[in-house]
Parts: C-alpha cells; sequence; structure tokens
C-alpha cells in the first residue's frame, strides 16, 4: 500500500469476521449484492401520520462474495469499491420507467398529506 489505493478503486473495504486470530486469512473479494424478501409495512405514528417499515428476510451470500468471506470463511474480506453508484445506458431507461407508478404513488400522497396539514392548520 506504498503507493496508495491501486488505480480504479475510490476506496477500499474490509471487514473483518466477530474472532480474529494470528491463522485468520485475508482474501481480496467483490462486494456482496445483498438480496432480501423485501417486505412494507404501513403503520401510523402515535400522531395519527402514516409512516413505511423497510424490512426483509436475507438470503444467503453469494459465495465468494465479501459478507460470504467475513460470516461463513471466518476471514477478512478486502473490497475495492467505486464510488459511481448510478444506473447508466439503457438500464437507466427501463428502470426510470418501471418507477413511474412510485413517483405518482408518492405524488399522491404527499398531495393528500397537503391537504391534510392546510386544512389542520386552519
Amino acid at each position: 500500500m506504498g503507493n496508495g489505493i491501486p488505480s480504479g478503486a475510490d476506496l477500499l473495504s474490509m471487514n473483518f469476521p466477530r474472532r480474529v486470530t494470528r491463522g485468520t486469512r485475508v482474501k481480496i473479494a467483490p462486494a456482496a449484492r445483498m438480496k432480501f424478501l423485501q417486505k412494507v409495512s404501513v403503520l401510523y405514528d402515535p400522531r395519527g401520520k402514516k409512516y413505511y417499515w423497510l424490512y426483509g428476510t436475507l438470503v444467503d451470500p453469494e459465495p465468494g462474495s465479501d459478507v460470504y468471506v467475513v460470516h461463513v470463511e471466518q476471514a477478512i474480506a478486502i473490497t475495492p469499491l467505486s464510488l459511481n453508484l448510478n444506473v447508466t445506458g439503457k438500464a437507466w431507461n427501463r428502470i426510470a420507467e418501471e418507477l413511474k407508478p412510485v413517483v405518482r404513488m408518492l405524488e399522491a400522497e404527499l398531495a393528500g398529506e397537503e391537504e391534510q396539514s392546510s386544512t389542520s392548520e386552519a
């Protein structure tokens, strides 16, 4: 590491198992694309305001990923990372189209909250 972070990486992530000993191995591993069985609950706070609780059940990590290396192999994982998280190219158009119903739902919810807050302020 005398030369700094390797070219093409913006930062290095290091993750450790719960127990590290003199014999603990160190591996270079890609970041896991963790998969969750996603669930959303619509709840209300004590003032009656609606909020959404997002949660999920973790699916087993992919072998060779940083999560697998740390939790299954009990080794230290070093993961070179890039900070560009943007979706690009053709995927952008497809994903933007798929998200339009979410945008409409959120706008409708926000319009409803504006009506409620303006009537409660009156």
